[in-house]
């Protein structure tokens, strides 16, 4: 659940940046982890090869569609998802009396999130590189005391000539 929240946060920012690759990914990736966790849910055996199978289509969409660098680091966590659900169906089939689970789906999360933080982070960065200081004037009008609390202390460390 908080997942999704962090991805839908995500979303907004890239649709207020208007980075529509952002918002195409981070579709993509939330739509693969609902179809892994009804798949899984559903009880079907070896639930790595769907989730890897996912992963795996996402990876090859990046690979073709990608047109900025922050795309390919996007591919490289994806890719590392990948690995670990290759990885987890490896053990579970060589060695069935090992359980690893929790870590593979702790190596799942981390990797869902830091792509979602990742295209977030982007988005937020490009909708302030090209509305500057403006991009934040909303929280001007949401916080004005704070404000002008904070411009008051900066103006006493770093005092115009």
């Amino acid at each position: 659940m908080v997942f999704l929240m962090v991805a839908l946060a995500a979303l907004v920012f890239s649709i207020f940046a208007q980075n529509n690759r952002g918002g195409a990914w981070v579709a993509a990736i939330v739509a693969v982890m609902l179809m892994s966790n009804a798949y899984v849910y559903a009880g079907h055996p070896y639930p790595e090869v769907f989730m890897a199978a996912g992963d795996f289509l996402v990876c090859l969409a990046i690979y073709f569609v990608a047109a900025h660098r922050w795309e390919l680091w996007l591919f490289l966590v994806v890719q590392f998802s990948m690995l670990a659900s290759v990885l987890h169906l490896g053990v579970a089939i060589f060695v069935p009396t090992a359980d690893f689970s929790e870590i593979y789906m702790l190596t799942l999360e981390l990797a869902n999130y830091a792509a979602v933080l990742l295209i977030g982070g982007i988005s937020g960065y490009v909708h302030a590189r090209r509305f500057g200081v403006a991009a934040f004037d909303h929280w001007r009008r949401v916080l004005p005391a704070g404000l002008a609390a904070w411009t008051a202390k900066q103006a006493l460390v770093f005092p115009s000539r």
